[in-house]
């Protein structure tokens, strides 16, 4: 979109600082109309919650015009949204700076039934409240950074903002302290419900930022996002600018302290101070319950990409039970020919003794013309197989074994057909159920892919059919033996339904009983690849691990939920501090922003801790601001407690080695033999032992195992204890 100025306001506020409102139309190429401004033609408001950790901090502006007999403001009574754009500028002392923008919303202009002048007031938002009425903005299952799917839910407000983050957070792997949300991944399907419907932007936003105790605010025209630990640093905050992709562009220091009374006059003495107990504990609730759909779009979220399909038969449409869409399937068939399938990696090994078993569920919905009257019947045919390839070392040969899973017995063996009845008159009807994966497979083979099919149904008793819809085809395990790569060794995952809780508990002899709880965020710390929420490191190299980060003042890695209850703690740690009042900006033309700190420094009253800005309503014309702020104290941190359902710290353990000799018993020229293991210090190491040979005795803290190369070896403990 272009805008143009349309409508200007040049004013002074009562100290005489020149400031100015533009009101910008879309396409708009003529000349800039004059405003009469009411008696406070501009008042800007940043909101926020009643606890200041709210990770949303919306703003808006609220304009008075007066409205005479030349001048007119028709346009605003009846406009299409996004039509008006909203500029602020306050005045450096050289030029005008842009201090706020946003969109005119229509349901908001209010007029006086009377003669000319009178009032007209309307308002402006920055459009972080709208995103709560717009979906989620990716696609699901992509892997993305946490600034992707931050940025391109800003993008949905409209305007085009620069985007500055800070936050004293990296991940453990990464060099440099830059942008947190660029060192970890998420899958984009963990912000949606159990039916695949997106999460609105605003929840997926409050997740995120919440997750890391961070807030956005608008100021100067941008968006600033910052961990609220980082908001107590006397200093300037040193914001850096990236794109979409996590492209670095510009940093930008921003923050000014200003002192009370010296630069931020009180006024009408109504400055009070509110204090309330310190707070015992902090703890968090973390949605890890749901697992990702293990078949690639199963949902069709993505149309029918990753099916093999028939277009014959077969099409993508919008009537569907689970999530937004559904594969149609026109024609009948008495018998089996696979027109919709989908092949995936099988990175599960089927395991008698571990009993792994995962749950299969879709849905069918069938056209007939007897409907509603007429009972039909149908046979749905679908296979389900598991190919495994055979390796020679860690080599796979390109030789496949294929088991097919029986329906009806429950086995898995040679190839068959199942089918699932169909009966109704039209009602979506639901295949679900737990297949055992509990089988032996041939030796010298190893888990490749899973193809899941569907035929054209077979109608036994109605009236004329019209079409097939399956929807929801979903696969999530009860539990896994679970390998990255076939060659990998395979781990065993027990699945359990049941949330993250993390708490941080003040080690304290006093008698405190504040607590604070936090929910309703969807990403977090686990070692579960499947689950949606899965924080993974940026590198791949990490995968599967649970990701850690390091503050400025804690350099061992903590798990992302830890960190936030701990810098929440420290700042309660003896009281909760809270300053309300209305200051006169003095001795400076230049306004007050969001990102700015204030400091009590009265000659007979001062205050240490710096007083953070969580609400401002800004009267630009009488030069006011009513502010509520809090003390933050990130000096240290306060000696607690960790605690959680789910995670906990490796203890340190003392390394113990023994002595290990490895065999290689091949015949085989050049079929040498590695093996991996933990030397006395902890450190990986491997070993190469040549066809037809012995290894020397060599120390190990773990016991030495098979990596690539000969399957004919022995390795064996030679000694108890081993110096090295």
């Amino acid at each position: 979109m272009a805008y143009g100025v349309k409508y200007r306001l040049d004013f002074a506020d009562i100290q005489g600082n020149p400031r100015r409102l533009d009101i910008l139309q879309n396409n708009y190429t003529g000349s800039i109309l004059p405003m009469i401004g009411g008696a406070s033609p501009v008042v800007i408001k940043w909101e926020i919650d009643n606890d200041f950790y709210d990770p949303i901090v919306a703003s808006n502006c609220e304009i008075s015009l007066l409205q005479t007999d030349d001048v007119e403001y028709l346009d605003f009574y009846d406009f299409d949204e996004r039509e008006f754009l909203v500029k602020v500028y306050d005045y450096s002392g050289s030029a005008y700076t842009l201090y706020w923008q946003g969109y005119l919303i229509q349901d908001t202009y209010t007029q006086k039934i009377t003669s000319a002048p009178f009032e007209v007031n309307f308002k402006a938002v920055d459009g972080l409240s709208t995103l709560k009425g717009i979906d989620f903005p990716l696609a699901p299952e992509q892997t993305v950074t946490l600034w992707r799917c931050i940025y391109e839910i800003i993008q949905e407000t409209g305007l085009e903002y620069s985007l500055f983050v800070r936050t004293d957070l990296k991940e453990v792997n990464r060099s440099t302290f830059t942008n947190v949300f660029t060192d970890v991944k998420i899958d984009t399907s963990t912000y949606s419900d159990d039916n695949t419907y997106k999460f609105d932007s605003l929840k997926v936003l409050k997740s995120i930022l919440g997750g890391f105790n961070c807030r956005i605010f608008q100021s100067d025209g941008s968006y600033f996002i910052a961990n609220n630990a980082d908001l107590t640093l006397p200093s300037p905050i040193a914001y850096r600018q990236y794109l979409s992709n996590g492209t670095f562009v510009i940093a930008t220091n921003a923050g000014t302290t200003y002192a009370v009374p010296f630069q931020m006059l009180p006024m009408g003495q109504d400055l009070a101070k509110e204090t309330s107990g310190a707070v015992l504990d902090v703890a968090l609730d973390v949605d890890l319950s749901k697992q990702l759909n293990y078949i690639p779009n199963g949902n069709f979220e993505n149309d029918l990409t990753s099916w093999t399909y028939n277009n014959a038969y077969v099409s993508i449409d919008t009537n569907t039970i689970t999530g937004y869409k559904s594969a149609k399937v026109t024609g009948t068939s008495a018998g089996f020919t696979s027109i919709l399938s989908n092949t995936f990696d099988a990175t599960a090994w089927p395991y008698e003794n571990k009993k792994t078993s995962f749950n299969l569920k879709f849905e069918i919905q069938m056209q007939n013309a007897g409907f509603q009257a007429t009972l039909a019947e149908y046979s749905v045919p679908w296979r389900l197989a598991f190919r495994v390839q055979q390796y020679s070392g860690s080599t796979p040969t390109g030789t496949f074994a294929t088991y097919y899973y029986g329906d009806i017995d429950s086995l898995w063996g040679s190839p068959i057909v199942n089918t699932f009845v169909y009966s109704g008159r039209g009602e979506w009807s639901t295949f679900n159920k737990t297949i055992d994966f509990d089988f032996n497979i041939v030796s010298g083979y190893k888990p490749h892919d899973f193809t899941i099919e569907f035929g054209r149904p077979n109608l036994l008793s109605g009236l004329a059919h019209g079409a097939m819809f399956i929807s929801g085809v979903q696969w999530t395990w009860d539990k896994i033996y679970y390998a990255q790569t076939p060659i990998t060794t395979p781990i065993f995952i027990n699945f359990t339904e049941k949330n993250l809780t993390v708490q941080r508990r003040q080690t304290t002899s006093k008698k405190i009983t504040n607590k604070l709880e936090y929910k309703d965020i969807y990403q977090g710390s686990t070692y579960n690849p499947f689950l949606k929420g899965y924080l993974q490191p940026e590198s791949s190299t990490y995968y599967g691990y649970v990701v850690k980060f390091i503050t400025s003042l804690n350099s061992n890695g903590r798990f992302i939920e830890d960190i936030v209850a701990q810098q929440r703690l420290n700042d309660c740690r003896l009281k909760i501090e809270r300053y309300e009042g209305v200051f006169k900006r003095v001795n400076s033309p230049v306004a007050v922003r969001m990102y700015d700190k204030l400091q009590i420094d009265f000659n007979t009253f001062t205050e240490a801790k710096l007083l953070i800005l969580d609400s401002i309503e800004y009267n630009v014309k009488q030069n006011t601001y009513n502010t509520l702020t809090h003390l933050g104290d990130q000096t240290t941190d306060v000696a607690s407690l960790f605690s959680s359902n789910q995670l906990s710290y490796p203890v340190d353990i003392e390394l113990v080695c023994a002595e290990y000799q490895v065999s290689n018993y091949s015949q085989t020229p050049g079929n040498s033999l590695t093996v991996s293991y933990l030397d006395c210090s902890g450190t990986p190491q491997q070993l190469v032992v040549p066809y037809d040979s012995q290894s020397p005795a060599f120390c190990a803290s773990t016991t030495p195992e098979w990596v690539a190369g000969s399957n004919q070896y022995l390795i064996e403990q030679t000694g108890e204890i081993c110096t090295p």
